[in-house]
């Protein structure tokens, strides 16, 4: 049986990173409490794969991944509970992010992983409240995610290596290249760019 991750937030973040995983194998589950927004983002989704294929880029088997491997749900428990892997991408807003994770933590095993796909708040601000910091980590797509192959690990104070290393292997899987950097403001490509800039 494939691997289930979990996606939390279903706007433009999180729909792309739902449907890289779902072709790529992960039984994923999409999870919001708008169920306007999960049916918009299965719509995008599916025009996603569709574009994908039509341009040689995406396997015409990303259709099929999609259809049986991506499944939607509004009630966060229900969307975590078996994860082995669970992604937030809600809104920049700390409070927000602290408290899915303490809804998310008290359901899922304890060697589950939580990440973030923040790109601007530290790893610290939101692993402080949770009970095993250890496997909290963030991992930040860019946008486009199905066409961007960037992806930052950030490792938290208290992230660990086993951490790191299953996040690193978990985005090898989905055909990115992860890098990873610590956790300070605005980490490495946004750092990046402000110098650039």
């Amino acid at each position: 049986m494939s691997a289930a991750i979990s996606v939390i937030g279903a706007g433009t973040m999180g729909a792309g990173i739902a449907q890289v995983a779902a072709i790529h194998g992960y039984q994923t589950t999409l999870c919001d409490v708008s169920s306007d927004q999960l049916e918009s983002a299965l719509g995008a989704i599916e025009a996603s794969v569709e574009k994908g294929i039509a341009k040689g880029k995406t396997p015409e088997s990303a259709r099929e991944l999609v259809k049986n491997g991506l499944r939607t749900e509004s009630d966060l428990e229900k969307a975590c509970a078996g994860s082995e892997i669970v992604i937030e991408a809600v809104p920049e807003k700390v409070e927000l992010k602290r408290s899915i994770f303490g809804q998310v933590e008290s359901v899922v095993s304890s060697d589950a992983i939580l990440a973030t796909n923040t790109s601007s708040i530290p790893i610290r601000d939101l692993a402080g409240s949770l009970k095993n910091p250890a496997r909290f980590v963030g991992m930040h797509f860019f946008n486009p995610v199905p066409v961007m192959s960037l992806i930052e690990i950030i490792r938290g104070e208290q992230t660990s290596d086993a951490t790191i290393d299953r996040s690193v292997e978990f985005a090898a899987k989905l055909a990115k290249e992860p890098i990873v950097v610590k956790d300070s403001p605005g980490f490495a490509t946004s750092r990046l760019g402000l110098v650039i800039g």
